[in-house]
Protein backbone atom coordinates (compact mmCIF):
# COMPACT_ATOMS: atom_id res chain seq x y z
CA UNK A 1 0.00 0.00 0.00
CA UNK A 2 1.43 3.52 -0.68
CA UNK A 3 1.11 4.58 2.56
CA UNK A 4 2.82 1.87 4.23
CA UNK A 5 6.85 2.47 4.55
CA UNK A 6 8.67 0.07 5.76
CA UNK A 7 12.16 -0.42 7.83
CA UNK A 8 13.34 -2.57 4.89
CA UNK A 9 12.19 -0.20 2.26
CA UNK A 10 14.62 0.72 -0.37
CA UNK A 11 14.97 4.55 -1.33
CA UNK A 12 13.97 3.75 -4.73
CA UNK A 13 10.45 2.05 -3.12
CA UNK A 14 9.83 4.93 -0.72
CA UNK A 15 10.78 7.82 -3.60
CA UNK A 16 7.44 6.03 -5.52
CA UNK A 17 5.06 5.70 -2.32
CA UNK A 18 5.78 9.30 -1.78
CA UNK A 19 5.68 10.18 -5.43
CA UNK A 20 1.95 8.65 -5.54
CA UNK A 21 0.88 10.71 -2.38
CA UNK A 22 1.94 13.65 -3.65
CA UNK A 23 0.45 12.87 -7.06
CA UNK A 24 -2.84 12.13 -4.87
CA UNK A 25 -2.28 15.58 -2.81
CA UNK A 26 -1.94 17.45 -5.56
CA UNK A 27 -5.20 16.33 -6.89
CA UNK A 28 -7.33 16.21 -3.90
CA UNK A 29 -5.57 20.11 -3.49
CA UNK A 30 -6.19 21.38 -6.65
CA UNK A 31 -9.83 20.78 -6.88
CA UNK A 32 -10.81 22.78 -4.10
CA UNK A 33 -9.44 25.64 -6.21
CA UNK A 34 -10.94 27.22 -9.11
CA UNK A 35 -9.28 27.15 -12.46
CA UNK A 36 -9.32 27.48 -16.26
CA UNK A 37 -9.49 23.82 -16.85
CA UNK A 38 -11.80 22.47 -13.87
CA UNK A 39 -11.39 19.83 -11.61
CA UNK A 40 -7.92 20.63 -11.05
CA UNK A 41 -6.85 20.27 -14.56
CA UNK A 42 -4.46 23.14 -15.87
CA UNK A 43 -5.00 25.58 -17.76
CA UNK A 44 -5.72 25.35 -21.76
CA UNK A 45 -2.20 24.62 -23.60
CA UNK A 46 -0.40 24.57 -20.08
CA UNK A 47 1.79 21.27 -19.33
CA UNK A 48 0.16 20.35 -15.77
CA UNK A 49 3.06 22.46 -14.02
CA UNK A 50 2.27 25.62 -15.00
CA UNK A 51 -0.87 28.00 -14.60
CA UNK A 52 -1.69 31.41 -15.58
CA UNK A 53 -2.53 33.95 -12.85
CA UNK A 54 -3.14 37.82 -11.85
CA UNK A 55 -0.75 39.94 -10.04
CA UNK A 56 -1.09 43.49 -9.38
CA UNK A 57 1.59 46.51 -9.50
CA UNK A 58 1.24 49.55 -9.77
CA UNK A 59 4.19 50.30 -12.30
CA UNK A 60 2.90 48.88 -15.33
CA UNK A 61 5.05 49.57 -18.07
CA UNK A 62 6.00 46.94 -20.75
CA UNK A 63 8.17 45.08 -19.05
CA UNK A 64 6.15 44.75 -15.96
CA UNK A 65 7.79 46.33 -13.10
CA UNK A 66 7.96 45.24 -9.18
CA UNK A 67 7.00 47.57 -6.86
CA UNK A 68 9.57 48.26 -4.38
CA UNK A 69 8.17 47.84 -1.09
CA UNK A 70 5.43 44.89 0.38
CA UNK A 71 2.58 48.20 1.01
CA UNK A 72 2.89 49.56 -2.56
CA UNK A 73 1.86 45.87 -3.86
CA UNK A 74 -0.84 45.86 -1.45
CA UNK A 75 -2.28 48.96 -2.44
CA UNK A 76 -1.94 47.96 -6.33
CA UNK A 77 -4.57 45.54 -5.81
CA UNK A 78 -7.39 47.76 -5.51
CA UNK A 79 -5.58 50.63 -7.71
CA UNK A 80 -3.10 49.73 -9.79
CA UNK A 81 -2.94 47.20 -12.75
CA UNK A 82 -3.62 43.66 -13.74
CA UNK A 83 -1.48 41.71 -15.29
CA UNK A 84 -1.61 37.76 -16.78
CA UNK A 85 1.32 35.72 -15.72
CA UNK A 86 2.81 31.87 -15.33
CA UNK A 87 3.08 30.34 -12.20
CA UNK A 88 4.95 27.22 -11.96
CA UNK A 89 4.60 25.04 -9.46
CA UNK A 90 7.60 23.77 -7.24
CA UNK A 91 6.51 19.76 -7.30
CA UNK A 92 6.78 19.67 -3.59
CA UNK A 93 4.29 22.57 -3.46
CA UNK A 94 0.80 21.25 -2.37
CA UNK A 95 -1.82 23.72 -2.22
CA UNK A 96 -4.11 24.39 -5.26
CA UNK A 97 -2.90 24.80 -9.03
CA UNK A 98 -3.31 28.40 -8.88
CA UNK A 99 -2.06 29.60 -5.67
CA UNK A 100 1.18 30.44 -5.03
CA UNK A 101 3.59 29.26 -2.28
CA UNK A 102 7.41 30.17 -1.70
CA UNK A 103 9.38 28.52 -3.98
CA UNK A 104 7.28 28.30 -6.49
CA UNK A 105 8.38 30.37 -9.91
CA UNK A 106 6.74 33.10 -11.53
CA UNK A 107 7.40 34.36 -15.35
CA UNK A 108 6.13 36.99 -17.70
CA UNK A 109 5.12 34.80 -20.57
CA UNK A 110 4.93 31.01 -21.41
CA UNK A 111 6.65 28.55 -21.96
CA UNK A 112 8.72 30.61 -19.31
CA UNK A 113 9.75 33.05 -21.84
CA UNK A 114 10.49 36.00 -19.13
CA UNK A 115 10.92 36.12 -15.51
CA UNK A 116 9.25 39.31 -13.76
CA UNK A 117 12.14 41.94 -12.20
CA UNK A 118 12.85 41.43 -8.59
CA UNK A 119 10.14 43.00 -5.81
CA UNK A 120 6.97 42.84 -4.60
CA UNK A 121 3.77 42.11 -6.60
CA UNK A 122 0.15 41.90 -5.52
CA UNK A 123 -1.91 39.33 -5.07
CA UNK A 124 -5.18 38.11 -3.77
CA UNK A 125 -6.85 34.20 -3.30
CA UNK A 126 -10.45 35.83 -3.18
CA UNK A 127 -10.09 36.44 0.87
CA UNK A 128 -7.15 37.98 1.62
CA UNK A 129 -5.01 40.44 -0.35
CA UNK A 130 -0.86 39.21 -0.16
CA UNK A 131 1.95 40.70 -1.53
CA UNK A 132 4.44 38.25 -3.25
CA UNK A 133 8.29 38.81 -2.91
CA UNK A 134 10.24 37.70 -6.05
CA UNK A 135 13.57 37.25 -6.88
CA UNK A 136 15.69 37.75 -9.90
CA UNK A 137 15.12 34.25 -11.07
CA UNK A 138 11.36 34.64 -10.65
CA UNK A 139 11.32 32.81 -7.58
CA UNK A 140 8.72 32.99 -4.38
CA UNK A 141 10.55 34.21 -1.72
CA UNK A 142 8.27 34.84 0.77
CA UNK A 143 4.27 35.86 0.62
CA UNK A 144 2.82 38.07 3.15
CA UNK A 145 -0.52 39.11 4.29
CA UNK A 146 -1.77 43.12 2.97
CA UNK A 147 -2.42 44.37 6.37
Amino acid sequence: MINEIFNGDSASEIRTKLNELITIANHYSSSQWPDMGGGGDPAPGDDGSNYQISLYTSNFAPPIMPDMDSSTACNAISTGYSVSVYLQKDPMNMSGTQVPEVNDYIYEGYPYSSTLGMGYYGWTDAIQNKSIELSASGQIMSITDCV
